[in-house]
């Protein structure tokens, strides 16, 4: 199974760690990860597994609460 994690900055060994632990803890399993980065995401991240994407990005999240604002 492939996941990718999106990322605005290179994200260190630590920080790589971090992300496969929880990954692993929630999913139950080991994962192939590969890692981009992408500034418009502003920060945060998006980790897209199978057909499932997790968007946890300031731009989303920023997004949101313009739309809330705006109600």
């Amino acid at each position: 199974m492939k996941t990718e994690v999106v990322s605005t900055i290179k994200l260190d060994d630590k920080q790589r760690e971090n992300v496969e632990s929880e990954l692993k803890r929630i999913l139950g399993k080991d994962l192939n990860i590969s890692y981009t980065e992408d500034k418009k995401i502003l920060g945060g991240l998006i980790i897209k597994h199978e057909d499932k994407i997790i968007n946890l990005s300031l731009k989303t999240k920023l997004k949101e609460m313009e739309k809330y604002l705006e109600d």
